[in-house]
């Protein structure tokens, strides 16, 4: 059995593992020649043990490297950006390409590489005679799990046919010669008799398999035959093909491209195989909450259906392993609880909201309280005296009855020992020898009170009103609680304790508290699903007063506060981190000794969005190497909205965005720090102003489109939440119209980033595959028609009849200008067209545009703002328009238009310290942008999340 200590460096290791991007895989040493057989067990546990030194020390970011390299070998472009990644943090290990496994055991038996990660399959063919290569760690799959999985098949749910009527079915397999996806399926419906074959004398298994199945997609086959007509890509056994491997065969599945998919047992996403649950299982702490939740669980029942089954636990934590375990589904926590929940892969789902004024508004931000410190009148204590005294808490680890007081006190004595602080007290979880369950009361059992220091209500000191009550039963004499919790009657026998050392009454909470601080929420498993039944169980009670403990007194606050008016539904992909805000996660963190304590950084982490910017990124990381230090590490993301929210997390440091990406990025906490310079003569001016462009909307000559005859159109967006592209232009039409629903403005077009169903993703060109292209839609490089060129392409190309972009982009994508597909086109056949005009010549921007905004922006943490200038002064003048080294252009882009930074910039100027991102953009894109949220359509869901709390909302 692990010790507690031990099972706690455990996790934290396993969550080192987990956000370095790094698995504990089946890898094979290389053969080892004519050895003899002494010598070559040697050599073979060697390996094992520098390939195992490897993975421990990554985990452990163990600064001794090994002497030798460990060369990974990897089959496709995904897996050697993140194998270039891990060689960051374990430079112990190096990055072999090859583009099929086949390549990769080939180049390990001939010493051109060390290791590789294979499923069963594989490995047989690896270990053959004329490979000789050996398995030496195994993929564990979980504790309920072990080294074996199961070799399954997959069908939709209601198809009507059997194992044995696939003939003639449409088939996805994992690939040619996979255990899952050939081996264990084909054997089997061979032993089945079920597939014909006569023998690999007269025909290839692979002949019988075609004959038997209609069509198929068996990536590695010929890419000519039935074995590959399903595939979407190239057919190659490697991730060129989107239905390679596991999750590619599923997917070939849920696209509806086969009908049944051999894959593994674990395949199959958690929210694809669930069937919709009828009732919730609420977990309740303790015999009160139980008690309670037994009476809401009866007045649930309609007919013969319960819609709510309760479960008991004996305290948060053991409720939250029950969730995580499905023996459970959702509880009420407050903030701190919500923080441990994020680390068991749990998701803040509904909020309390305790504002009645607040509830009659239906687009209001969610509640927030106040932690406040309570102390009895006339005791002469102030916040500087509380040293020494006796303190009441809610709970271990809970939002105002610790973290955010002790967090105080940890910043002020840079001491994690708070019983050297305090001289005793009751925090119901501390362990039962702490000076901190010296004062609980525990149930009032004289003699053996099991009760005593848990955190439940059985402990009468848990809690809001249980921490009051240690501090007017003379337990304590400061409580640490909510402003809510001072009953009325007793208000003018206590005061608030305020950090600058002054007292207060206990109404002035609003001038006189420690924090605000997020509202209690209900958590539960990631399950879009569970979380839709979550809400609708929960706000359609009736019958029963959920949030009224009066039946139990004196016990207060069961299941959910007593002062909840409402929950309120938080918006989709809410997590802990995002749901408590970075604010708070900084205080929890401190106190858990998980703040970084590094020096300044020698490297940036740059976010990159989609693979042909983090291909760029990946240049330029590795042209930033100076003897063995990389200045620029690279992150990959889906979205700008994920780029930001690594940011904000401290997984990424930084990336250029648009005006109203600082918008969002700014109501996220992030500040710009530097922007794109588009005048080269501004770039040696100190003082230049920020640069700035135009907002343009273009149309082809000679169409009779007008603004005023604009409705109807079809339109060509740079992306959803663009400056030029959207918010400029749907800003201006909202203002027209004062109709949010911008799809009966617009018959059609492309915005990418869209819902994809949206008539806004209707016009969108992908990748150009013919069929199942993933990109559709998706802001990033892939798809064609995304940003300024993307938009003015989307144009070009018939797709739409009106682009809004930047002034200069016709100009850089006609006469001979830009890429191929913009080859043949004249500047002269477009014209732009503005309010209250008529259309005018590209060239005549100046007189005719929607607006003027501000340039591009590099935005970051507020507290990494000096690094990121400092590193992007240096490689700009590195890589910059007149750099020193020409190996690389930060500026320009080789496989695609303005990736990471727009291409026409010619410099990037800091901006003053200090500054806003409200006083970036300026008063009149703030005000358009104002008015613009109003369409809640129109805003992303990064800014909603930002933005759901009160005590959250920047401006």
């Amino acid at each position: 059995m692990l010790d507690s200590a031990l099972k706690l460096d455990f996790q934290m290791l396993c969550e080192m593992c987990d956000q370095r991007g790094v698995s504990i895989a089946t890898t094979f040493a290389p053969a080892l020649g004519n050895a003899d057989s002494a010598n070559t067990t040697a050599r073979t546990s060697s390996m094992k043990t520098l390939l195992l030194a490897v993975l421990l020390g990554c985990l452990a970011a163990a600064s001794a490297v090994p002497a030798a390299r460990i060369r990974w070998c990897l089959k496709s472009e995904a897996e050697y950006l993140k194998c270039k990644r891990l060689e960051l943090v374990a430079p112990a290990i190096s990055c072999v390409r090859r583009e099929s496994t086949m390549e990769c055991i080939v180049a390990i038996t001939a010493k051109l590489a060390d290791a590789i990660t294979l499923d069963g399959g594989d490995v047989y063919t690896a270990g053959l005679k004329n490979y000789d290569l050996h398995p030496i760690i195994a993929e564990d799959y979980g504790p309920s799990s072990d080294t074996c999985y199961y070799a399954v098949a997959v069908v939709k749910k209601g198809s009507s046919f059997g194992i044995k009527d696939l003939a003639g079915k449409k088939s996805c397999h994992t690939g040619l010669g996979k255990s899952a996806g050939w081996n264990i399926p084909i054997g089997t419906l061979l032993s089945m008799d079920l597939i014909k074959w006569t023998g690999i004398e007269d025909s290839p298994v692979e002949e019988a398999v075609k004959n038997f199945f209609h069509s198929s997609c068996v990536p590695g086959a010929n890419a000519n035959d039935k074995l590959c007509q399903l595939c979407k890509g190239d057919c190659s056994r490697s991730h060129k093909e989107p239905y390679y491997d596991y999750a590619g065969a599923f997917q070939c599945l849920a696209d509806g491209a086969g009908e049944v998919a051999f894959v593994k047992h674990l395949t199959v996403p958690e929210q694809a195989t669930s069937a919709a649950p009828t009732a919730i299982k609420w977990c309740a702490v303790g015999p009160a909450e139980t008690a309670k939740c037994d009476t809401w669980s009866i007045n649930s029942i309609e007919g013969e259906v319960t819609n709510v089954e309760c479960h008991s636990a004996k305290s948060v934590e053991d409720c939250m392993s029950m969730i995580m375990r499905k023996r459970a589904d959702a509880m009420a926590v407050d903030g701190g609880q919500v923080y441990t929940a994020g680390k068991c892969g749990l998701v803040p789902v509904m909020v309390e909201q305790y504002d009645e004024a607040q509830c009659s508004v239906s687009s209001a931000p969610a509640s927030s309280y106040y932690a406040v410190a309570v102390v009895k009148k006339g005791m002469g204590i102030t916040w500087e005296t509380l040293k020494g005294k006796r303190s009441c808490h809610t709970g271990m680890g809970r939002t105002a009855g610790w973290n955010i007081p002790m967090g105080l006190i940890h910043k002020q004595t840079n001491n994690c020992d708070f019983t050297t602080f305090f001289s005793s007290g009751c925090a119901p979880g501390a362990e039962p020898t702490s000076p901190f369950c010296a004062a609980c009361a525990g149930s009032s059992k004289s003699v053996g009170d099991e009760y005593k220091c848990k955190p439940s209500a059985e402990e009468h000191y848990y809690g809001y009103a249980g921490a009051f009550r240690c501090l007017a039963d003379g337990a304590g004499e400061v409580a640490f609680v909510k402003h809510l919790t001072v009953p009325e009657s007793e208000k003018p026998n206590y005061e608030l304790l305020c950090p600058d050392n002054t007292r207060k009454s206990i109404d002035s909470y609003k001038t006189c508290h420690l924090a605000r601080v997020p509202a209690h929420a209900v958590v539960s498993r990631k399950d879009p699903q569970m979380a839709e039944l979550i809400y609708n169980t929960l706000t359609t009670v009736r019958g029963f007063n959920l949030f009224s403990s009066e039946d139990y007194a004196p016990v207060q606050n069961l299941m959910f506060k007593d002062s909840t008016i409402r929950l309120v539904k938080l918006p989709p992909n809410t997590d802990s981190f995002l749901y408590l805000g970075a604010g708070y996660m900084s205080i929890i963190r401190s106190l858990k000794r998980e703040q970084a304590t590094s020096a300044a950084p020698t490297a940036i982490k740059w976010c990159a969005v989609g693979p042909a910017e983090t291909a760029k990124c990946d240049t330029w990381s590795i042209n930033s190497i100076e003897g063995e230090v990389t200045t620029v590490e690279c992150q990959s993301a889906k979205s700008v909205e994920d780029c930001m929210s690594m940011i904000m997390r401290k997984r990424a440091d930084a990336i250029a965005v648009d005006g109203g990406q600082v918008y969002t990025a700014g109501k996220c906490g992030l500040v710009p720090v530097m922007v794109e310079q588009y005048d080269e003569a501004q770039c040696s001016v100190s003082s230049a102003p920020a640069s700035s462009y135009y907002a343009v909307a273009v149309v082809k000559k000679g169409m009779g489109i007008t603004w005023e005859t604009l409705k109807g159109k079809r339109s060509c967006h740079t992306g959803m939440g663009r400056t030029a592209g959207w918010n400029i232009p749907m800003g201006l039409i909202h203002k027209q119209t004062n109709n949010c629903d911008f799809t009966t403005f617009f018959s059609s077009g492309c915005a990418p980033g869209a819902e994809p169903t949206s008539p806004f993703c209707a016009a969108c060109a992908g990748s150009s595959k013919s069929v199942g292209d993933e990109y559709k839609c998706k802001p990033s490089a892939e798809e064609h028609y995304y940003g300024y060129a993307g938009a003015f392409r989307c144009l070009v190309e018939g797709a739409g009849d009106v682009a809004f972009i930047k002034h200069t982009i016709v100009k850089e994508n006609s006469d001979g200008n830009g890429p191929d597909w913009a080859r043949n086109v004249n500047s002269a056949d477009y014209e732009l067209i503005c309010p209250n005009k008529s259309p005018v010549p590209v060239t005549d921007f100046a007189s005719c545009h929607l607006a003027m905004v501000p340039a591009h922006a590099v935005v970051t943490r507020p507290e990494s703002r000096g690094d990121v200038v400092r590193i992007l002064q240096d490689q700009q003048a590195k890589f910059g328009t007149k750099g020193t080294d020409g190996r690389f252009k930060l500026f320009q882009s080789e496989s695609g238009k303005n990736l990471l930074f727009k291409d026409s910039t010619k410099c990037l100027q800091e901006i003053p310290l200090g500054e806003s991102f409200e006083k970036f953009l300026g008063a009149e894109y703030m005000t358009a942008m104002s008015s613009l949220r109003v369409c809640t359509d129109s805003t992303p869901d990064l800014e909603k999340i930002c933005t759901f709390h009160s005590c959250q909302q920047k401006s």
